[in-house]
């Protein structure tokens, strides 16, 4: 009796993809074309003669006095930036608001305005809380290197918990 051995399907040949691969190819590429587009529309509020948010009033000020050259524009930003962190604290001091803004005049209106009353919120960065609340009585490191956590002791009742630079809890 012969031996018959089974022969081997045919291959495709190597030119030609098969359909499936095609089409999974075609919607990634418009996948990656969407997201491209999208990424490339974005504005860039930071350069000049870009759209500015019209909602925003503050943003609008920033990006203005960032351009600015002339010393009365500069004037009238400083102003509507000065009325804005007054109506955030009524009870600061004109003199403690107008020292905020021309040391940190990058900081926005609402940070300013709680930087002014001397409250501290969440995520405020460790210069924020030092020009809120003055220097810290003690520095206590609970964990060094890249992400460090410090407590940062006010008197003998609160304490604030620091990780990587930014306000993260206090007690």
């Amino acid at each position: 009796m012969p031996l018959v051995f089974p022969s081997r399907p045919k291959r495709r040949p190597p030119g030609r993809p098969r359909a499936g691969r095609w089409i999974v190819f075609t919607l990634l590429l418009a996948a990656g074309l969407a997201v491209a587009g999208y990424y490339l529309t974005l504005p860039n509020f930071g350069r000049p003669g870009a759209p500015i948010p019209p909602d925003d009033p503050a943003t609008r000020d920033l990006i203005a006095m960032a351009h600015a050259t002339d010393s009365t524009v500069l004037a009238q930003i400083r102003g509507r930036r000065f009325e804005r962190i007054r109506r955030g604290c009524s009870t600061a001091a004109p003199a403690r608001i107008r020292a905020l803004l021309d040391t940190f005049p990058a900081w926005s209106d609402d940070v300013l305005a709680t930087v002014a009353c001397h409250r501290i919120r969440p995520y405020m960065t460790d210069r924020q809380l030092r020009a809120s609340w003055g220097p810290p009585s003690a520095i206590i490191p609970v964990m060094l290197g890249p992400g460090a956590i410090e407590h940062w002791r006010y008197g003998d009742s609160v304490s604030v918990l620091i990780w990587d630079g930014w306000v993260k809890s206090w007690q």
